[in-house]
C-alpha cells in the first residue's frame, strides 16, 4: 500500500481529485464492513492507504504546464491545451482562468472578451466617438482585452501584480500587449490608490480586477466610486467585470452608487458557438450620462436591488451577505 501511494501521488490531477476521493471512500467503506469489522487499526491503515492510492484511478491533467509562479497575490499557471483541431494557451490564477489565447489565431477575441460579450457591446456602442479617448484599465490578466483598443487611443493599465505584467512584457508569454497595444502605459500598484494619484481624467475606466476566488472589496466601496467619478471626464463611462461563481455583486454596486448621480445597467452573455473557449461574462456599465442605447441595442438591464445589503465603505464590507443574496436569488 505504501509503495502504491508513493508512486500514484505523482499522478494527482487536481481537477478530478475530489471525485476520486469520494469513489475510494465508498469502496473502502464497503470493503471494510465486509472483511474488517473488528480490526479497527487495520481498517484505519487500509482506509488511509486506499484514499491516497485513489490517484491511480485519476487521469493525468489534460493541460500541459508551460510556466508557474507564486507570490503574495497567489499562484499562477500558464497552461497549454492541445487537441486534434485546437491549441490554446491559458492563464490560471488560483483556481480561476483569467485569459485564453487561440494558438492558431492568437489575437482572436475569445474567453470572456468575445465580440458578443458585454465588453464587445461596450466598444461597439462607443466606436463612433472613442477614436481619441483616454482609457484606464484596472486589471491586466493575460491582456486579452487589449485588442479592443485602437492606436489612436491612450491606455493606462493599472496592475497590482508585477509578475502578471511580466507575462505580457519581459517573458512575452502572451502577445496581446506587443501586437495590440504596445504603447499602453503600465502603472504597478493598487488600482484605486494609483488612479487617485493621477492628475489626468479619462473618457472611460474599465475595471477587470474581480475573480471568483478573490474579491478586492475596496474597489466596490462608496469611497472607491467617488474616486472613479472624480477621474472621469464629463459624461465618461465606467465598465465593471463582475463575473463570479459565488457572489452576486449587482446589489453591492447598486447600493454603492446611491446618491452619487451615477446610472448603472448590467448585461450577461458572450458565448459564441462558432468559436471555442468563449464564455458568458457579466459586466456593469455606469455613467452620469444617458445609457438608453445600451439598454435598447444591447440588452443591458437595470441592476437587481436588495434592501438587505448595506453599501460597502472603507470601514465596512460584508461579502457574506452578497453570497447569501446570490443563493436566495437562485432559489427564487
Amino acid at each position: 500500500i505504501i509503495l502504491i501511494c508513493m508512486v500514484s501521488i505523482r499522478f494527482v490531477s487536481k481537477e478530478n481529485q475530489l471525485d476520486a476521493y469520494f469513489f475510494i471512500f465508498w469502496l473502502i467503506f464497503g470493503y471494510a464492513f465486509v472483511f474488517f469489522k473488528k480490526n479497527i487499526p487495520l481498517l484505519f491503515i487500509l482506509f488511509s492507504g486506499c484514499l491516497i492510492s485513489a490517484n491511480l484511478f485519476i487521469k493525468k491533467s489534460k493541460y500541459e504546464l508551460e510556466l508557474k509562479g507564486r507570490n503574495f497575490y497567489g499562484t499562477y499557471q500558464v497552461l497549454l491545451e492541445k487537441n486534434d483541431n485546437s491549441y490554446f494557451k491559458m492563464l490560471r490564477h488560483g483556481n480561476i482562468f483569467h485569459g485564453f489565447m487561440d494558438m492558431n489565431s492568437p489575437l482572436s477575441k475569445i474567453g470572456y472578451y468575445s465580440e458578443e460579450s458585454p465588453l464587445g457591446s461596450f466598444f461597439k456602442e462607443t466606436e463612433v466617438n472613442n477614436k481619441n479617448w483616454d482609457f484606464a484599465l484596472i486589471g491586466l490578466g493575460a491582456g486579452a482585452s487589449l485588442c479592443y483598443f485602437k492606436d489612436t487611443q491612450s491606455l493606462d493599465i493599472y496592475e497590482i501584480d508585477e509578475e502578471i505584467v511580466k507575462l505580457s512584457t519581459e517573458k512575452n508569454v502572451f502577445p496581446f500587449m506587443r501586437d495590440c497595444k504596445k504603447d499602453a502605459k503600465i502603472i504597478i500598484g493598487d488600482g484605486r490608490v494609483m488612479l487617485a494619484n493621477q492628475d489626468k481624467k479619462y473618457d472611460a475606466i474599465i475595471i477587470d480586477a474581480f475573480s471568483s476566488d478573490a474579491i478586492p472589496s475596496h474597489l466596490l466601496t462608496r469611497e472607491a466610486f467617488l474616486v472613479y467619478l472624480s477621474k472621469l471626464k464629463e459624461d465618461g463611462l465606467m465598465l465593471f467585470h463582475i463575473s463570479n461563481l459565488y457572489i452576486d455583486l449587482e446589489g453591492v454596486i447598486d447600493k454603492a452608487i446611491k446618491g452619487t448621480g451615477i446610472k448603472a445597467l448590467v448585461a450577461e452573455g458572450g458565448e459564441n458557438e462558432s468559436l471555442q473557449k468563449t464564455f458568458s461574462s457579466k459586466w456593469v456599465v455606469l455613467s452620469k450620462a444617458d445609457l438608453t442605447n445600451f439598454k435598447e441595442k444591447y440588452g443591458f438591464k437595470e441592476l437587481k436591488q436588495n434592501d438587505e445589503i448595506k453599501y460597502f465603505t472603507d470601514d465596512y464590507s460584508s461579502i457574506y451577505k452578497a453570497i447569501k443574496l446570490r443563493f436566495r436569488l437562485k432559489q427564487g
